[in-house]
């Protein structure tokens, strides 16, 4: 009997038929415990029993398990009452997604109130009960992007226990500014707010005399906020949007409209202490010319006293 030789490329898919089918049977022997079915190349597990993996894949080099697949989704993972994939590494990634012409990973709980995606360390205590989101840590210039056809919300102390805040550090890891639950800021630095001209419209000039008679019915008070006990001393949002309509609304002010009311109020003093001055030149000018007259009768008095004592020293 003669045998034909085996080339290199058909053994290694006669060897890959054989594990496919190996896995194919050692998968279908469970399926009186864990509902394991093969369809089309596709491998699906299902569970009933609680606490227990559908599929699981290990490996101390590689890949524990991948998904590949040109149309559809590579991996998908369902749970009613757990994880629906949970992957962990010891030195690697736990769970690594990559595409080509779509999103490398797509998060969705079917619980309105869940989150999509928790990050969560593996202790209870110090970093160990950290989430940790990063860009891609071996590249220079990898750059983390958050993009919403909406808002981005970020909540701060979500289990009520008043020590939250948002924290923003450089890259030697000093804290340069911070938010408290409270809203109160810290800046090491300084706030830049956009004033140039050519981005504003219907630019009107003001009365800086007007501001000032404003200004000065303004009134202004000591207090502090109810969620914090340091004192400020300010005028009310409301006061001040009354006195001078500027703002979005009267419960709030732009740093920038009670920053300009001010040099506005300092022009308008300026201006006054001008005025005040040159009303004074004038007020000293005319006392020196009426000092000069003074002066001149004083001494024409004096002349007509002596004279009029010559005429007495005569008539004696």
């Amino acid at each position: 009997m003669e045998y034909l030789p085996v080339h290199p490329p058909k053994r290694k898919v006669i060897v890959k038929a054989i594990a496919f089918f190996t896995l194919i049977f050692c998968l279908n022997s469970l399926s009186a415990q864990y509902q394991i079915d093969v369809k089309d190349g596709t491998i699906h597990g299902q569970t009933s029993k609680q606490g227990q993996t559908a599929i699981q894949g290990e490996s101390d080099t590689g890949y524990g398990v991948q998904g590949i697949s040109d149309d559809s989704r590579g991996v998908t993972g369902y749970s009613k009452n757990s994880l629906g994939v949970f992957g962990v590494s010891e030195n690697f990634y736990g769970i690594s997604g990559s595409s080509t012409y779509s999103a490398a990973g797509f998060f969705h709980s079917l619980q309105p109130d869940m989150p999509d995606i928790i990050l969560g360390g593996t202790g209870s205590s110090g970093f160990k009960d950290d989430g940790i989101l990063s860009s891609q840590p071996f590249w220079a210039g990898s750059d983390l992007i958050l993009t919403s056809n909406d808002a981005v919300s970020i909540q701060l102390d979500h289990n009520n226990d008043q020590n939250s805040y948002l924290l923003i550090k450089n890259g030697a890891g000093n804290n340069v500014a911070w938010i408290n639950e409270s809203g109160n800021m810290w800046l090491n630095g300084t706030v830049n707010q956009g004033s140039n001209r050519h981005h504003k419209e219907q630019i009107l000039p003001i009365s800086k005399t007007g501001i000032l008679e404003s200004l000065v019915d303004l009134p202004i008070y000591e207090w502090q906020y109810r969620s914090d006990s340091a004192r400020h001393v300010g005028p009310m949002a409301q006061d001040f949007y009354h006195q001078f309509q500027l703002g979005a609304d009267s419960t709030h002010i732009a740093s920038l409209d009670i920053a300009g009311i001010s040099l506005a109020g300092v022009q308008a003093l300026a201006e006054v202490v001008v005025r005040q001055k040159e009303r004074l030149a004038i007020f000293q000018s005319t006392h020196t010319v009426l000092e000069q007259e003074v002066s001149a009768l004083r001494l024409l008095v004096e002349k007509q006293a002596a004279d009029i004592k010559k005429l007495q020293d005569q008539l004696h």
